[in-house]
Formats: structure tokens, C-alpha cells, sequence
């Protein structure tokens, strides 16, 4: 056993002084190890880290999503697709980040303006993140963003990734716009059907949207009802002040300020000034999205078996949910009277990558905020240390590559030596030969083919 060692590695008369790992067997041999490892962790890589968003790639982790839920998957429609695009131009035209724009812009007239007549809809909005894996993950850890991809009414999708400047800043936007149709039928008319008309002996008067106790963060929002035969004059009364009159067109009647409506508890009556039927609803207008205090972030590697990040920061205005996100991982915080704590598995992190925290509340507003700067703070993260469960596979190839290259250098220089101490170099050298070539040629491949960038 010994003998064959030796005569893989040094030169001797039993492997007529051609060691049995320099012959060409043996370099085809690693060749193809080299070249197979560096293909598999640059597809690994590919897939792994591309930095892009894609919309194609988001309706297909939204879609994944449905299936795994039983749900019926999304198609894509154009108009859908059309509006998105529309409502993250309006933003960056107006500069402005919200559902609702500061002119009274909502999320439904770039639906309807794209010729969509919905039955139901919603939208699902992210900024800043350089992954499709990112946004979503985002998305899937926030309640209400994760309610709009897994709701059983919608039907179609349409997703637009624009960039452009917003606030002195250059982003993408990403505006995810879900949507139904039904039967053809209009929006209008199954609200009509959800209460059918009476006649004028017993007249009726509902108020159906929205739902008594609702927290909403919709300040522009329209009150929809129906009535039944014999309502013709409707009178809408705000906390008890007379706003206005409606009169029904069909049995169906919606109601919205000339102005937002504003911060706070709102007790809104409709009452027929005829029959005096009536019926009332009180919800919450919220529009103030929860404070993440920057002063109070603080990032913190716990080592360990499993190496994790330890991500504190103190949030204001009653958050429903804070998570964080770092390169794609998401964990929610615990809430500890407004200061949110949470562990996260340590991932290798560096220059651009991304590391966001999320904070929704219950209205659906929500504030984000980015925490590379602290995450790169962390010294053994930042300089990409290789963790149980979180190995940089790029880094990690090159250092192999290197070290592959230099052992085999050392290992050529260290026969050539022998050779020559034996007296023979100048007859047994030229067994060498192919060894230097291969070492030549590997060295140039490696160097050109890292010197490329995975998006």
C-alpha cells in the first residue's frame, strides 16, 4: 500500500520515474471534476442569486403558491399587465409611493382605464429589492400582501417591474395587479345580485362595503350599497354631520367625499328621507403606515452549530407584523411592547446584496426600510465566512480552484526537484511536460472564466 503511494506521487523505477497522478489519465481525471464542479455551482449561482426581478418569475412563484394551496393558477392579462405598468409610471410621475396617490389616484381607475371591468381586484406593491426571490418573499411573509396572492376570487395577474427615479433615488417598482371578471358580468350588477330587490310595500336600504369594524387604509374609498324598490333619495350622515344625497341608479348607490375621508373613526348612516329606512356601518380610517425607528436597529452575529443574525429594532403606530429580510430569507419579529426581536439564519452577504425590514399594520400600510449597511457591519458575515448551513458557493468554487492550481504547481516543482537531485532531469523531465501544459492552460481558463458577473 505504501508503494503505491509512492508511486502516485514521486517519481521512482517501479513507475518508471512518471508518477501516477501526472500521467494523462489522471489529468483528464481532474479536468473533468474541475470543469464539471465550476459548470454545476455557476448554474447553482445562476439561480440562486440572479440579481433581477422578473415579472414572468413572480407569477410563477405566485402561481407555485396557489397550486401548493389546491387554488386555481393565475393567467396573465394583458389589460391587468397594461394597468401595472400605468400605476408605477403615475408614481414615478408623481413621486409618490402608496395604493393611493396624492391627487386621489387609486389602484382601481388604472384597472378599469386599462378596460378591465372588474368583479374583484387588488394590488400588491414593492420597491427597492434586486430579486424576484426577494419580492416575493417579502410579500409572503406580509398578511395582506400574502392574502392578495392566495385569493381564491382572482383569476388573472399582471405584473410590471419599471425603474426609474423616485424621491432622488433610482429603483424598481414593482406593481402586482390581480383581477376578476366572473361571468362578464360588471362589478355593478353582482352587487346587485348580492341583495335582491323588494317591492315599495318593504322597502330596503344596505349598506354592503365596507364591513362593519373594518380598519381600512383606503382613504378615498366609496361606500356601496344597494336598495330596494320604493329608495330614491339617500341621505349620507358622517359621525352625525349630513355629507350628501344619492339617488340609486338600478338598486345599486356608492357614496365617496369630495375630499378624503379623514384619519380616524368614522359611524357613517345612509337614511331614505322617504321611508325612513336606513342602515349604518362604522369602520377606522388608517392611512399612517407603522414608524420603523432607525436609531434602534441593531444587527448581531450569535455563533453557534447553526450561525444566525439577531435583528432588534423598535417600531412604532401598533404594527400586525414585522419581518425581516435578508438575500431572500424571511423571519417575522416577536413583539416585546414595541421593540421587535428576531433570529435569522446567517447567510453570506455582501456588497449589494439585499437586506430589508417590513412593518404592516392591520389597514394594510406598510414601511420598509434597508439594513444592508448593518448586516455588512457584521465583520464575519460581511467578509464571507463560511457558516453551517450558509456557504458562499461562488466564493467557495474559486478558493477551490486556487488551491487546486497552486497544489498541482507545488506538486510538478517537487518532482522536477527529485529528477534532479536523481541526475534525471534531462532524460526522465520531459514525463513532466503535459503536467505544465495542463497547469498553463488551466490557470488562463479559471482566471477569464471568473472574471464574470452572475445577475
Amino acid at each position: 500500500m505504501i508503494g503505491f503511494i509512492k508511486n502516485c506521487f514521486i517519481p521512482r523505477y517501479h513507475n518508471s520515474f512518471y508518477p501516477y497522478f501526472l500521467r494523462k489519465g489522471a489529468l483528464a481525471f481532474y479536468t473533468v471534476i474541475i470543469l464539471g464542479l465550476n459548470v454545476l455551482v455557476g448554474a447553482i449561482g445562476g439561480v440562486a442569486h440572479a440579481g433581477e426581478v422578473s415579472a414572468s418569475t413572480l407569477i410563477e412563484y405566485a402561481n407555485s403558491e396557489r397550486r401548493a394551496r389546491g387554488l386555481n393558477e393565475l393567467a396573465v392579462d394583458p389589460r391587468l399587465v397594461a394597468a401595472a405598468y400605468e400605476k408605477a409610471e403615475n408614481m414615478f410621475e408623481l413621486q409618490y409611493w402608496s395604493h393611493y396617490g396624492p391627487s386621489g389616484e387609486t389602484p382601481w381607475q388604472f384597472i378599469t382605464g386599462s378596460g378591465y371591468d372588474y368583479v374583484y381586484a387588488g394590488e400588491n406593491l414593492a420597491k427597492g429589492f434586486n430579486s424576484s426571490e426577494g419580492v416575493h418573499s417579502a410579500w409572503m411573509a406580509s398578511k395582506t400582501h400574502r392574502e392578495n396572492i392566495l385569493n381564491s376570487k382572482y383569476d388573472e395577474i399582471g405584473i410590471a417591474v419599471v425603474p426609474g427615479k423616485l424621491n432622488g433615488s433610482y429603483i424598481l417598482l414593482v406593481v402586482q395587479m390581480f383581477g376578476s371578471v366572473g361571468d362578464g358580468s360588471s362589478a355593478t350588477s353582482t352587487v346587485s345580485s348580492v341583495s335582491p330587490g323588494v317591492s315599495s310595500v318593504n322597502p330596503k336600504l344596505e349598506i354592503i362595503y365596507p364591513s362593519d369594524g373594518q380598519i381600512l387604509g383606503d382613504d378615498f374609498l366609496e361606500i356601496e350599497g344597494v336598495s330596494g324598490d320604493g329608495v330614491n333619495n339617500i341621505e349620507i350622515y358622517d359621525n352625525g354631520d349630513k355629507q350628501g344625497r344619492i339617488i340609486p341608479q338600478g338598486g345599486v348607490w356608492d357614496y365617496r367625499p369630495e375630499s378624503s375621508w379623514e384619519e380616524g373613526n368614522h359611524e357613517v348612516k345612509a337614511v331614505d328621507s322617504v321611508s325612513e329606512v336606513n342602515d349604518s356601518v362604522d369602520f377606522v380610517i388608517d392611512t399612517m403606515a407603522p414608524k420603523i425607528e432607525q436609531n434602534s436597529i441593531s444587527v448581531s452575529q450569535k455563533t453557534g452549530v447553526f450561525s444566525k443574525l439577531k435583528v432588534e429594532v423598535d417600531i412604532s403606530g401598533d404594527p400586525d407584523e414585522v419581518f425581516v429580510v435578508i438575500n431572500g430569507v424571511s423571519k417575522n419579529l416577536e413583539n416585546d411592547s414595541g421593540h421587535f426581536v428576531g433570529e435569522v439564519p446567517a447567510v453570506s452577504f455582501e456588497e449589494g446584496s439585499e437586506a430589508k425590514i417590513m412593518a404592516s399594520d392591520s389597514a394594510g400600510n406598510y414601511s420598509v426600510m434597508d439594513i444592508s449597511d448593518y448586516v455588512l457591519g457584521v465583520s464575519s458575515i460581511s467578509e464571507g465566512s463560511a457558516v453551517l448551513g450558509s456557504i458562499n458557493l461562488n466564493s467557495g468554487i474559486k478558493v477551490f480552484n486556487k488551491v487546486v492550481v497552486i497544489g498541482v504547481l507545488l506538486f510538478l516543482l517537487f518532482d522536477a526537484v527529485y529528477l534532479f537531485k536523481l541526475n534525471i532531469f534531462t532524460t526522465r523531465g520531459r514525463t513532466l511536460f503535459p503536467m505544465a501544459i495542463w497547469i498553463l492552460v488551466l490557470g488562463i481558463g479559471l482566471a477569464v472564466g471568473s472574471g464574470g458577473t452572475i445577475y
